[in-house]
């Protein structure tokens, strides 16, 4: 990714990507995830330019996941990960492989075979 992005513990509403002035907000709810991370992508296709794991302390409030993203240039592709429990019975079904939409996104971006 071109220049640093910076990472602080952001606020937890609203939920899904938000303009800050000087970069983003993103707040996500998520009661039974032990482990968040943030991809971010340089385009819509190929591998997560940067990984960056949400502490689970810093950037938690109750049940929502928050980060501040200063410095994130405008357009940034972004998806998630979430590890947690594999508990099928009690609806839990984590997989940190799996890449994660934004549950509140502005717009999603595909490109047609």
């Amino acid at each position: 990714m071109a220049g640093a992005i910076g990472i602080e513990p952001g606020e937890p509403l609203p939920l899904g990507l938000s303009e800050t002035r000087d970069g983003f907000n993103l707040a996500v709810f998520s009661r039974n995830a032990t482990r968040l991370t943030l991809l971010l992508f340089e385009g819509a296709r190929g591998a997560a330019a940067a990984e960056i794991p949400l502490d689970p302390v810093r950037h938690r409030t109750g049940d929502l996941r928050h980060a501040r993203l200063v410095g994130l240039p405008r357009g940034t592709a972004y998806a998630l990960r979430a590890d947690g429990p594999f508990a099928p019975q009690a609806g839990h079904r984590f997989d940190p492989r799996r890449v994660l939409l934004d549950p509140y996104p502005a717009a999603v971006e595909t490109e047609a075979d």
